[in-house]
């Protein structure tokens, strides 16, 4: 869902223009408050996905994904007597999700942030961007590895079960690993983009030596 799709008819497209884009539907979603409009937005952003070559499974399984930690909050939600907002939550998270999953899929990382440095941007600002971009397919992978991992242990999750006893078993089968992964893979980019500076610092003063 995050990971990047070369053969995508956006991948191509001006990186600013596809910036744009994600940015303007995700700011929409956080903004609307109206079900119609929330509704409408995100029917747009899946029709824009299918067009980006996401299939429509891939679209569902995402949908599908985020149903535990939707119900969670709807919880939470009914708790704090603001049940009219349950429908709007439930349109507004994979709407964000897949605003910010179109930029990651159509959009090379490295691409991105070679263009930040010819733009002179300070490493604050593209340091978090390579592993913002870098992080969610690597735990996208890591989630699919952990669901076939239960399955071989037995438990297959699926929309239909909303238990509260089947809503625990999923966060401690799938979430609480997840969550461990999500911190070890942060550690692990950080280190690696910072190498990789390292690395490129010392080639370039390797050549003003050379040039000296």
């Amino acid at each position: 869902m995050f990971r990047y799709k070369a053969e995508s008819i956006f991948s191509d497209w001006n990186v600013s223009l596809k910036a744009l884009i994600s940015i303007t539907i995700i700011a929409l979603g956080f903004y609307l408050n109206n079900t119609l409009y929330l509704l409408c937005l995100f029917i747009l952003t899946c029709s824009l996905m299918l067009v980006a070559g996401f299939r429509l499974r891939e679209l569902s399984k995402l949908v599908l994904m985020l149903i535990p930690f939707t119900a969670l909050y709807a919880v939470f939600l009914v708790l704090m007597s603001k049940q009219a907002m349950i429908l709007a939550l439930g349109l507004r998270i994979p709407t964000v999700i897949m605003g910010f999953s179109f930029f990651t899929s159509t959009t090379d990382v490295f691409v991105l942030v070679k263009l930040l440095k010819k733009l002179n941007a300070p490493k604050q600002l593209y340091l978090p961007v390579y592993i913002i971009l870098r992080f969610f397919p690597t735990l996208e992978k890591d989630y699919e590895d952990i669901r076939q991992i239960q399955q071989i242990r037995g438990f297959h999750y699926c929309f239909t079960m909303l238990s509260p006893k089947k809503l625990f078993r999923f966060l401690k089968s799938y979430f609480l690993p997840l969550l461990y992964t999500a911190f070890e893979r942060a550690d692990e980019l950080a280190i690696a983009f910072y190498l990789r500076e390292r690395r490129d610092e010392v080639k370039r003063s390797k050549r003003r030596k050379k040039n000296e």
